[in-house]
């Protein structure tokens, strides 16, 4: 395992002499990749997310025609009938 660690901070080392870049260079690149790491992961985690309450259900009540009722009927006027009322209805409402 020793040897295998070895081998790697070689290469580590023959990767950043490839580079010319001094220690100062080196440990401000490092700094900054650590912060990138850490403000992603905090806009990641953070988020602004807000619960949403949820809408009342909406209830659909039965709605009613208006119909005005004339001629051969005992009772003529202007009836109000459910909206899916046929026009026997009407006549019926209006004493037939």
């Amino acid at each position: 395992m020793n040897e295998a660690i070895e081998q790697f901070r070689e290469r580590l080392d023959g990767w950043r002499s490839d580079l010319h870049f001094s220690r100062v260079q080196i440990r401000s690149l490092l700094a900054l990749i650590v912060l990138v790491l850490l403000v992603s992961a905090a806009v990641i985690n953070g988020g602004n997310s807000v619960p949403i309450a949820a809408p009342a259900p909406l209830v659909i009540t039965p709605s009613n025609i208006t119909v005005d009722v004339a001629g051969g009927v005992k009772k003529a006027g202007v009836y109000s009938l459910p909206e899916n009322s046929r026009v026997v209805d009407a006549i019926a409402a209006a004493g037939g």
